[in-house]
């Protein structure tokens, strides 16, 4: 790394909180396009507090090329070998285990859990669904200073002011439908 004069101190070290906002701002991207998918999903998990809910996440592994050791030497095929014969054993299949019901050997996906705010995940589907913001209708009748909610109702005006429930509700209707129709 090159240090120069233009280069004030805090860009030097301020690279690695701007890299951590950015691989953050990703995350949220790739979470928010793939939501409905996520959400229902049969390995979320959520917290006895109710704020945030838990996510896995699978990850991709990247190819990583690895340069040979100098001390050892190969040839560049030329060999004893034989067309069509195997030089190392494949991996085994699935399930060919004897019992069958043992787990394996073998390393398990990598993955990663994600906690995600349920008021972002509402706040996102709710930019999904792309429904219209209602304004309230003008009226010549005297409006009361304070509107006080008495009781929640499932069908009428006061059902369309409740947003979050109305989310729920859609989100665990499509949960359990077999092939739910998408969000757009």
């Amino acid at each position: 790394m090159r240090i120069s004069a233009e280069v004030s101190w805090y860009d030097l070290f301020s690279r690695g909180a701007r890299d951590w906002l950015r691989h953050n701002e990703k995350v949220r991207e790739a979470v928010k396009q793939r939501l409905p998918h996520l959400i229902t999903a049969p390995d979320v998990l959520t917290r006895s507090g109710g704020g945030t809910v838990l996510v896995p996440v699978r990850l991709l592994e990247h190819a990583r090329f690895r340069l040979r050791d100098p001390e050892f030497e190969a040839g560049a095929g030329q060999g004893a070998g034989a067309p069509g014969e195997i030089l190392r054993p494949g991996h085994p299949k699935a399930g060919a285990d004897e019992g069958g019901a043992r787990g394996g050997t073998a390393e398990g996906e990598v993955s990663f859990v994600l906690e995600i705010k349920i008021d972002d995940i509402l706040d996102w589907l709710w930019d999904e669904m792309r429904l219209p913001e209602l304004k309230p209708k003008q009226s010549s009748a005297a409006e009361d200073a304070e509107y006080v909610r008495e009781g929640l109702d499932k069908r009428g005006a006061r059902s369309r002011l409740d947003r979050r429930r109305t989310v729920k509700e859609a989100v665990k209707r499509r949960a359990i439908q077999e092939h739910p129709t998408p969000f757009t």
